[in-house]
């Protein structure tokens, strides 16, 4: 029979970060008293069983596993208080049973969306004439958070919210944002854990536009930001200040105010290529200097219409990834909206047009594939955690009394 890990052996399964559960030999030496139990136990070592299963599959779901990491250690010490007593022993398993299963994992998107939003499958291979396959490949994906109750949840008002970064503390990812309201802009993190999220600062104007907040730099230590139009009470004026935010093991994140930071992002010029033999314009920069991505935005004549990349020094080389509507009229393609480039040589992007969703593309493997096929999804946000590729995008729908309202989804393949 498996009992639960003893601790070396969790620690070892939780930084390699793998599926496999590491259960003990009930037949090896120096158990303690608590592990003994369970071995001896048929229905204690069931529950057992049940309990890492649940652990692993929150371990693969999770975006906080250093949190997850630490509370099933402080678990385990728990547990093993219960020494002999079999009553206490079930009841701390029954009791962190309820708390793994209850967590939000990844699922398919007809589990997530209603039938009504998805759209249907391609029933045909579909290869544009620049020899690209477009082709369907969904991601699993869960909702990160609902904007109208966090700002219940944080007492703030109706804002604009708006991903500034994202950052890596205590082995959890925390994605940053900016939210503007009336004369105040607020710094939040958000976690999939919903204790973990927090307001980090808030930005008062005094007057009726809000603070804006600027990313300057970011690396795997911190960030830096830019805050303009702050109202300092000494100056009598409005004024910008630079902050920094980095790294650190404590449960709050506090901004220490800098000045002008070293390191600056360069925001690179608008660039213009061209769509076919249609100007268009760039600013998106692949991190390798490479590539550049362009497209039409509804400027460009049907027949040029679609997503472009560039070699970067090459305006007249555009490469159109998607379909244009002289292509395949019937399927409704139109020009992008936003776009981000992602790991190495893929870049993803959302679209107006019959299928407003989110798409990948891998310049190397000459692929264009439908990763999020939900109307309304859109503002793809890319990150990498724990060597997984991962895409934030906003949904917006109408509520009751066509209220507008506002989530966010995270997806991975």
């Amino acid at each position: 029979m498996k009992a639960k890990n003893i601790i070396c052996a969790l620690a070892l399964l939780l930084l390699q970060g793998g599926v496999h559960a590491a259960g003990f030999n009930c037949a090896v030496e120096n158990l303690n008293e608590t592990e003994e139990t369970i071995c001896q136990t048929p229905y204690l070592s069931g529950i057992d069983n049940v309990s890492n299963k649940l652990f692993i599959g929150v371990m693969n779901n999770t975006l906080s596993k250093g949190t997850v990491q630490a509370e099933q250690l402080e678990w385990l010490k728990d547990r093993n208080s219960c020494r002999k007593n079999t009553a206490c022993i079930k009841e701390h398993y029954l009791k962190r049973n309820a708390e793994l299963s209850s967590f939000q994992g990844f699922h398919t998107l007809a589990e997530v969306f209603p039938e009504s939003l998805i759209d249907a499958p391609f029933d045909r291979k579909i290869i544009n004439k620049n020899g690209f396959t477009i082709r369907d490949n969904p991601w699993v994906i869960k909702r990160l958070f609902s904007e109208p109750k966090v700002e219940r949840d944080f007492n703030i008002k109706d804002g604009y919210w708006n991903i500034l970064t994202h950052m890596e503390v205590r082995n959890n990812l925390a994605v940053i944002f900016t939210v503007e309201t009336k004369g105040t802009t607020y710094l939040i993190l958000i976690s999939d854990i919903t204790s973990q999220s927090q307001i980090i600062d808030s930005y008062d104007s005094e007057s009726d536009s809000a603070p804006e907040i600027k990313l300057i730099y970011r690396d795997e230590a911190g960030f830096s930001y830019k805050v303009s139009n702050v109202y300092d009470p000494m100056k009598h004026q409005q004024v910008s200040s630079y902050y920094e935010i980095t790294v650190s093991d404590s449960e709050k994140i506090t901004p220490k105010k800098i000045s002008r930071p070293q390191k600056e992002f360069i925001k690179d010029k608008t660039w213009t290529g061209y769509c076919g033999d249609r100007s268009c314009e760039s600013e998106l920069l692949s991190p390798d200097g490479k590539w550049r991505v362009a497209s039409g935005d509804g400027d460009i004549e049907y027949r040029n219409d679609g997503v472009y990349y560039f070699p970067h020094d090459r305006p007249d080389l555009g490469v159109n990834v998607f379909i244009s509507s002289v292509e395949d009229k019937d399927d409704g393609f139109s020009f992008m909206r936003s776009y981000v480039w992602g790991h190495e040589n893929s870049f993803f992007f959302d679209n107006d047009g019959g299928y407003a969703c989110i798409w990948k593309t891998d310049i190397s493997q000459k692929t264009t594939e439908r990763i999020l096929p939900v109307e309304r999804l859109q503002k793809p946000y890319y990150l990498r955690y724990k060597n997984t590729d991962y895409v934030i995008s906003l949904y917006i729908y109408a509520g009751n009394n066509d209220e507008v309202l506002r989530e966010y989804y995270i997806a991975k393949e």
